[in-house]
């Protein structure tokens, strides 16, 4: 006879093995006798009855004795394995030091709160956390998502497999994207308007799936061969981010985009004040669509065939190339305001705008573009000559100037008899040519001087950060996606990414002076990373932070984590050498 205890109910059994004679077998008999609650046994009316009749109350002391100890020794494992469960916490440490910055400069950006309206706190945690694994880990697959979520502190706090990933980004819609910029926008205060400048831009990356229907070759853009898809974004000077942007299909020129950007933007409601482009959307239509349409001051930089271009050159002159007033020492070079009054025709009527163009002029590209022409020109010449000597160009198609070089207008045919020429640089072609080297030209709508334009201009180079960002710091030069619906989302969490990074280097090239020369993203993340925490009876603590470390924290402007306990590691040594 023995006696058994059901874990879950409570209730203890007597067990007896019988002899059937009959069938010559051994058989058990099961008996309940009561519960065993908290450590106390209490005997059911049956085993209470039989107790009475056989007068055992000392059986009855030796149970509850034996069911006391069994209730003890549980005690003292639950004990052992809560002790063993705190050591194993404290002696495990996770990397937090880097998710924990990129964590608060999203809540300083606003992102956060931006996050939590547009998708609600649960998958607001696994966006961030997705964006901060793309940092850290430079936008790897995320089948290697466990090992980040093992070593590091993040977000959500839990894994995100592949499959859950994909249904993530397959979640975020274009709408999804222009909502969440749209309540950035208003968080920020005046992040996509104002009176300051916003710059626009677009960049490539490849593909090569079939399921994208954005990707397309181009002619314009990388390798002509190379299938790719487009993104325009547009960055915010007063709040150093990214404000905007659109997908759009890899064979649409750049000159085209700005109708379509201009009509989003309406429809939107961003109202961009002051426009910023390159060379690359100079156009009369696009400066017509800003600044009549979009009710936006406009700056680009003119391209050379602009008829405006060579005007503004010739109405300049070329005194003020030498003219000490006109020197911008910062800029190194002379810079002269020319007013012009462009007449362009939309549509059926014909519209006149009052522009201001800058002219600079730059001696050491002069000297470059002159040495650069000179050569050219002779070489073009010397090889023309030789095709003429070898006979594989004639006199009388090199009279007719039928041949082609990329020099042709510049280079004059002079007949010595009736069946030889001869080829010779047209000196007054190349002067003329000349007098636009070292030149270029910006046009605003807006009255400024000249230095305080260039400078505006030059500063576009933060839209350029953002997509060094995202190609280079975390290796995004291809899409890895398969189809349209996971291919907005991922683009999404690359450029909050993206934007991230900028904000960090942004502040590191702010702060030369306090941080070491010889400090990069890189090695500033790195120092981030060894900052790591410890939980301690289910509390995160931290463990030391360096002044070179306080340091990072306070050059990026966000609260250092030296204020919350702090643990040291040898505590967790001293437990597991107990242990």
């Amino acid at each position: 006879m023995f006696i058994s205890v059901d874990k879950k109910t409570g209730c203890v059994f007597e067990t007896e093995s019988l002899w059937d004679k009959e069938r010559k077998v051994y058989y058990k008999r099961k008996k309940c006798i009561g519960k065993n609650l908290d450590g106390v046994f209490t005997p059911n009316a049956y085993y209470a009855e039989r107790l009475a009749k056989e007068g055992a109350e000392e059986e009855l002391r030796e149970l509850r004795s034996q069911l006391g100890g069994n209730r003890k020794a549980g005690r003292e494992e639950e004990k052992k394995a809560k002790e063993k469960e705190i050591t194993v916490a404290v002696s495990s440490r996770k990397k937090s030091g880097d998710t924990y910055a990129l964590e608060a400069i999203a809540g300083k950006l606003g992102m956060d709160k931006a996050l939590e309206a547009m998708f609600g706190t649960g998958k607001a945690s696994l966006i961030m956390s997705a964006v901060e694994y793309m940092v850290v880990s430079h936008c790897a697959a995320f089948d290697d998502f466990c090992y980040f979520d093992r070593d590091h502190e993040h977000s959500c706090g839990s894994d995100i497999s592949s499959a859950s990933s994909s249904r993530l980004f397959a979640s975020i819609g274009e709408d999804s994207v222009n909502g969440f910029f749209k309540t950035l926008r208003s968080l920020a205060k005046d992040a996509g308007g104002g009176g300051h400048y916003s710059y626009f831009d677009s960049t490539a990356f490849s593909s090569y799936s079939d399921g994208i229907d954005l990707v397309e070759a181009s002619k314009g853009k990388q390798d002509p061969d190379l299938e790719h898809f487009a993104l325009a974004a547009v960055y915010a000077e007063k709040t150093s981010m990214c404000s905007y942007y659109r997908l759009y299909r890899g064979n649409i020129p750049d000159i085209k985009t700005v109708r379509d950007f201009v009509d989003v933007a309406k429809g939107m409601g961003y109202t961009f004040s002051r426009l910023v482009f390159d060379r690359g959307y100079a156009s009369y239509e696009n400066i017509h669509q800003i600044h009549s349409v979009l009710k936006s001051e406009v700056m680009v930089m003119l391209k050379s065939s602009f008829a405006v271009f060579g005007a503004a050159i010739r109405d300049a002159g070329d005194a003020f190339r030498s003219d000490s007033s006109c020197y911008i020492p910062s800029q190194g070079v002379f810079a002269k305001r020319v007013e012009e009054r462009m007449n362009v025709r939309v549509g059926d009527r014909e519209e006149s705008w009052h522009t201001h163009i800058h002219v600079y002029y730059s001696p050491e590209a002069y000297a470059r573009e002159a040495e650069k022409l000179e050569l050219l020109v002779q070489d073009e010449t010397e090889r023309l000559t030789k095709a003429l000597s070898d006979g594989t160009l004639s006199a009388s198609d090199a009279a007719a100037r039928k041949f082609t070089s990329q020099t042709k207008s510049l280079i004059s045919v002079v007949r010595t008899s009736n069946r030889t020429v001869r080829f010779e640089k047209d000196c007054g072609k190349v002067d003329e040519r000349l007098s636009r080297a070292g030149c270029f030209c910006i046009l605003t709508t807006e009255l400024m001087e000249s230095d305080r334009a260039l400078s505006v201009y030059r500063n576009r180079d933060g839209v350029e950060r953002i997509f060094n960002a995202v190609k280079n710091d975390l290796g995004f030069t291809r899409a890895d996606v398969k189809n349209d619906g996971t291919l907005q989302g991922k683009v999404f969490c690359v450029m909050l990414a993206g934007m991230l990074i900028t904000y960090i280097k942004n502040h590191i090239r702010d702060n030369r002076d306090r941080l070491s020369r010889k400090m990069t993203y890189n090695k500033l993340m790195h120092e981030l990373g060894c900052v790591c925490t410890h939980m301690v009876k289910s509390r995160k603590v931290y463990g030391e932070i360096s002044d070179r470390q306080k340091l990072i924290y306070q050059c990026l402007e966000i609260d250092s984590p030296e204020k919350l306990p702090s643990v040291r590691l040898k505590s967790s040594k001293k437990k597991d050498s107990e242990e």
